[in-house]
């Protein structure tokens, strides 16, 4: 007998998405639950709106968890584990993950600093819905 292992991927939930609902956290049962805002049976699933990568907010520093081939950090060089150092002139460990979610869905091009192989990067990243 066999055994598989399955790795289970846990897609990241935009905020415009989740806008769209009253999210509980029942942490006595173990779940969360959601109550539309919206009527009808049918709600808007927006694009993925992305500046080409992805931040990381695990550490008390911020760090790159992924780049999108083909976008702008890609081609910059910027690649998964590396440190940020400032957005749009701010320091980037005082960033939280709803303030970025905000800076993405303005649309507006966002500029990042960031280190990379020890050398210092900084370029204005465009902002994109991926569909």
């Amino acid at each position: 007998m066999s055994t598989h292992s399955r790795k289970h991927s846990i897609e990241v939930l935009s905020y415009s998405f989740l806008d769209q609902f009253v999210v509980e956290f029942d942490r006595v049962h173990d779940r969360v639950d959601f109550q539309c805002l919206f009527g009808g049976t049918h709600f808007a699933v927006p694009g993925e709106i992305t500046a080409g990568f992805y931040i990381s907010y695990r550490q008390p520093g911020r760090r790159v968890s992924d780049v999108l081939r083909g976008l702008a950090a890609d081609s910059q060089g910027m690649r998964p584990g590396d440190p940020i150092v400032s957005i749009n002139g701010r320091i980037a460990a005082s960033f939280s993950y709803r303030q970025w979610e905000e800076l993405l869905r303005v649309g507006r091009t966002i500029q990042v600093a960031w280190l990379h192989d020890g050398q210092s990067h900084i370029f204005r990243f465009p902002v994109v819905e991926l569909h």
